[in-house]
C-alpha cells in the first residue's frame, strides 16, 4: 500500500468520526448584524429624539454596546437565543436596553422628551 493511499484512508476515517460543523458569520458580519439590529430597534433608537440625537455607538465588550446621544446613554446587552440543533448562518439573538441614563451635571430641566435639555459646553 502507498503513502498516499494510507493517508487518504486515515483522513476518511477521521472525517466520518467528527461531527458535522454549522459556521456562524464571519464576525465583521455578525458584527454589522447585531448593529443593524440596534438600530431598526424603535425600543432602544425611540428613547433618544431629535433635540438629543444619537451620537456616538461603541462596543463596550462582547455582546455589549452603548448608544450615546449628548450627555445620555443606554447599554444594549445582545442575547444569543437558544435553539435546538446548530444551524448555519447568522447567530438568532435578542437586544435587552438598559435605562436611559443621564449625566445631571450637563442637562438642566425643560419639555423636551428627555424631560430635560443639554446645557452648552
Amino acid at each position: 500500500m502507498n503513502a498516499g493511499w494510507l493517508f487518504a484512508a486515515n483522513m476518511l476515517a477521521t472525517i466520518s468520526i467528527v461531527p458535522p460543523a454549522f459556521a456562524a458569520l464571519a464576525p465583521q458580519y455578525q458584527r454589522i448584524a447585531e448593529l443593524r439590529a440596534i438600530l431598526n430597534d424603535e425600543r432602544i433608537t425611540g428613547l433618544f429624539d431629535s433635540a438629543h440625537p444619537i451620537d456616538r455607538i461603541e462596543r463596550l465588550k462582547s455582546d455589549l454596546y452603548r448608544l450615546t446621544g449628548g450627555a445620555c446613554h443606554v447599554d444594549v446587552t445582545i442575547k444569543d437565543m437558544p435553539h435546538g440543533e446548530p444551524i448555519a448562518g447568522p447567530c438568532a439573538f435578542i437586544l435587552v436596553a438598559g435605562p436611559l441614563i443621564c449625566d445631571q451635571s450637563m442637562i438642566r430641566k425643560s419639555g423636551s422628551r428627555f424631560s430635560e435639555e443639554i446645557m452648552p459646553e
